[in-house]
């Protein structure tokens, strides 16, 4: 057993999918957790909570000291927006601890409807350096999730700055469970695969299925396997360096998991970050559920060590091989035995014997010690020597569980008290409870003088001390004017105590919910909000469309620059197989030869996605000689504490899940976007609810290939040798979708079918979109695109330039099952 020193006071945050696996969670340690109603939230395949459960879940977790935080992390479409803040005012004044959300206009609402309500930025607003969270702290948030793949040398960099600007704001991150492939929140390809959007809480998971990889020439470089599929994370063994590194929260993932899960990994972290690490716990991590463990992209892993590659489902916990097999008797020796295995009846075996695959139940143990198991058959099964052997079901973790569960690690709220005697002998006692809040009791029953024996401060704090089953524990207890003849019955002492702590709790109960001021002045905006809403006038001028071609080589501008029907080159060398030193050394020439080449037309600089702070002042010092120059109009960002931090240039925004009004107009108020791509998720009537900003126009990609996700797997282990410009991942039904690679080494996986929406543009004038992008970053017949796209807007009949179109979500939308 390790004691270490929870220097940051950090808390566990744990998941509940359903009703009944709360009590598991609260019982095992949570210091706080999540969970959703059956609507507005990225678990939709989750049991979730109806409104009477939340309100009971409040109770409860309060009950415990435990903090309720509820999930609105999903993009909100503009029609939805008047129910969602309706309902995020119910748990407001139902005294949930916090709300979770994704969507930037959702964000700002509640900030300005309900100030004082506790604002966490979801994981799924892709939060992976200081300035956006900066940004966040700046606009009204007090909990930020950062990326999964944020590595903890950047994190400590993150919480020094944090604390050099004293930015009020915590930081928190995934320590447990389930790891997406793709950074959360720039994932499309559920949502194009299937309509089933994971912006929206629906992912069809295509992360694991299988795949194999084609290098650029369509040769296969990897057999069909779960190529993308991640183990899952486990950084229990790193706890202390997740603390010191000013983590304040460690998330758990998992709604969608059991009840022995959820109690098993709650237990374990809780009492790590408490400074308790044992093998037992440990084993309990791996039988809970296991794809693998790994450390992560936090603890600076590389992605063969995060990906698996073979599995996507939970392979349960290695724990040997078979060693003899004598008729029914098998026996297994133990891998490790640093962390014995602990089999009893009842458990589930699984062996793996090159493609084969035998299940059993254990019924009978033989003979068991450290280093082997000899277990008997109930009947004779094809299981051979040297098989691989897992625990798919564990006894042994149901029946630990159920006593983790059943002996109540619950957090009793820690209490100070100072007790102050008067010279007449009165009793006073202040209370300090949740960071400095107190409260003075002042008791009837008083101080006697001593006629005989008088009463110690041992005896008084034996009795203040016996808290049993209630929701304190009494830290520390000091004394002002203490004298030496005083006595007090031992019946009062208790009566004194009992008091004091139920006074306490009715006054904490009432202090997780809003003043009814507090409620009264929500209200009030919440109805001015909602007269406004339903009176904006979304009436569209009636303007030219204009073109942007979107090109990363000199040949591809060349072309471009011909036709006077495109008006911006968006210029985007991110994916030309440079190195970052390479890219920044080469871009300022690059962008002057470009300007060179188009004339009059506007020259936009599409920055490096998922740009890094380190990198931004070698940005800006390029912006400023390129303005001094007049080369560029504008650049480009997917970051919005990047764009907040660049000056002397107009910046357009992408990539930024704009689904609603009230994100567009917060993101024209700051950071100050001078243009914004739209989602490119959403339907024509969608769009059409969106209005028109005369500082902002709209931009909507009518031709190309999405960039289905960015993710820090570079397949390293796969194309070693294999060199080339680009790679396929070709599914099961042979489509192939390009993977490129940017200067930061993450991988872009793009759609196999191109977007076009050629045909439909006399709709798009219907909108407020003005700029549309043509995308020809994977395409090298630019010109008979551009002709093919001239001639449709003559209204010519023209031949498609590509085989394999669609119009993605424009027609059909997506797959909606929020309410």
């Amino acid at each position: 057993m390790i004691f270490i020193k929870n220097i940051n006071n950090c808390k566990v945050l744990s998941p509940v999918g359903s009703p009944d696996i709360l009590d598991a969670c609260i019982y095992s340690g949570a210091d706080y957790v999540y969970l959703a109603a059956n609507k507005y939230n990225a678990r939709g395949f989750a049991s979730n909570f109806t409104y009477d459960e939340i309100e009971d879940a409040i109770d409860f977790c309060h009950k415990y000291n435990v903090k309720l935080f509820v999930t609105v992390n999903i993009a909100i479409l503009e029609n939805e927006i008047v129910d969602v803040i309706d309902y995020v005012y119910y748990l407001y004044s139902h005294g949930v601890d916090g709300v979770i959300v994704s969507d930037i206009g959702l964000g700002d609402l509640i900030n300005k409807i309900m100030p004082n309500f506790s604002l966490h930025a979801s994981t799924q607003m892709t939060i992976y350096d200081y300035s956006f969270i900066k940004w966040l702290a700046d606009n009204g948030y007090n909990n930020v999730n950062i990326s999964r793949e944020v590595p903890i040398s950047r994190i400590r960099q993150i919480t020094d700055k944090k604390s050099q600007e004293n930015l009020d704001v915590n930081i928190e991150a995934f320590a447990h469970g389930a790891i997406c492939y793709c950074y959360s929140g720039r994932c499309l390809m559920s949502s194009v695969m299937g309509g089933r959007s994971g912006n929206r809480g629906l992912c069809a998971q295509p992360c694991r299925m299988r795949y194999e990889m084609l290098n650029q020439d369509e040769i296969k470089i990897a057999d069909k396997n779960y190529l993308l599929s991640t183990k899952d994370l486990c950084t229990y063994k790193d706890v202390k360096d997740l603390i010191d590194s000013g983590i304040n929260t460690i998330k758990i993932e998992g709604r969608m998991k059991s009840r022995e899960y959820v109690s098993a990994i709650t237990y374990a972290y809780h009492q790590a970050v408490h400074g308790h690490f044992n093998d037992d716990d440990f084993l309990l991590l791996n039988l809970a559920f296991n794809r693998g463990l790994t450390s992560g992209y936090i603890m600076e892993n590389p992605s063969t060590d995060v990906v698996s590659r073979i599995r996507s489902g939970s392979q349960g916990y290695a724990i040997g091989r078979v060693s003899k097999v004598e008729g029914r008797k098998i026996t297994i020796k133990f891998l490790n035995k640093r962390y014995p295995t602990r089999i009893i009846n009842g458990d589930g075996l699984k062996f793996e014997y090159e493609n084969h695959t035998t299940g059993t139940y254990v019924s009978k143990i033989i003979n068991q010690n450290r280093n082997k198991i000899t277990i008997q058959l109930n009947e004779k099964k094809k299981i051979y020597e040297d098989s691989l052997v897992f625990i798919t079901y564990s006894k042994y973790l149901e029946d630990m569980t159920k006593k983790i569960i059943n002996e109540k690690h619950t957090n009793k709220i820690p209490l100070n008290l100072k007790l102050i005697i008067s010279d007449d002998m009165n009793l006073k006692i202040i209370c300090t409870y949740d960071n400095n809040k107190t409260y003075t009791y002042t008791p009837k029953a008083h101080f006697q003088e001593a006629l005989n024996k008088p009463i110690t401060r041992e005896i008084i704090n034996k009795q203040l001390r016996k808290t049993g089953n209630t929701d304190f524990k009494i830290e520390s207890i000091e004394y002002e004017n203490f004298k030496d003849n005083l006595f007090m019955p031992i019946g009062e002492l208790n009566s004194i105590r009992r008091n004091l702590l139920k006074n306490l709790d009715e006054i904490i109960l009432k202090s997780d919910m809003p003043t009814d001021e507090q409620l009264q002045d929500a209200k009030v905006k919440l109805e001015k909000f909602k007269q406004q809403h339903y009176i904006k006038n979304n009436k569209i001028q009636d303007y030219n469309l204009e073109f942007i071609a979107h090109v990363d080589t000199i040949k591809k501008v060349e072309i471009a620059s011909n036709y006077d029907y495109i008006k911006d080159i968006y210029y985007d060398i991110n994916m030309m197989n440079k190195t970052h030193d390479e890219y920044f050394n080469v871009i300022y020439d690059e962008l002057k030869n470009v300007k060179e080449i188009i004339k009059d037309k506007n020259l936009i600089w599409v920055l490096p996605p998922l740009l890094l702070d380190q990198d931004i002042i070698t940005v800006q010092e390029i912006i400023d000689k390129l303005q001094n120059e007049k080369i560029i109009t504008a650049v480009r960002c997917d970051n919005i504490g990047v764009a907040s931090q660049l000056t002397n240039c107009p910046i357009y925004g992408y990539d930024l899940n704009i689904y609603n009004n009230y994100t567009i107009e917060k993101l024209i108020n700051t950071p100050k976007f001078e243009r914004l791509g739209i989602s490119h998720e959403l339907s024509y009537d969608d769009i059409k609810t969106l209005n028109e900003y005369e500082k902002c126009p709209l931009e909507f990609m009518v031709f190309g290939n999405l960039d289905l996700m960015i993710t820090e797997d570079n397949f390293e282990n796969i194309i070693d040798g294999n060199e080339g410009n680009y790679y396929y991942l070709q599914d099961k039904r042979n489509q192939k979708f390009k993977v490129k690679q940017d200067i930061y080494n993450h991988s872009h996986i793009y759609d196999y079918q191109t977007l076009d929406l050629i045909s439909e543009i006399d709709k798009i004038r219907k909108t407020a979109i003005k700029y549309l992008e043509i995308d020809l970053m994977n395409h090298d017949n630019v010109k008979e695109i551009l002709d093919y796209i001239q001639d449709s807007l003559h209204y010519l009949k023209s031949k498609k330039p590509v085989d394999k179109t669609y119009q993605g979500n424009f027609k059909k939308g997506l797959y909606k099952k929020m309410n």
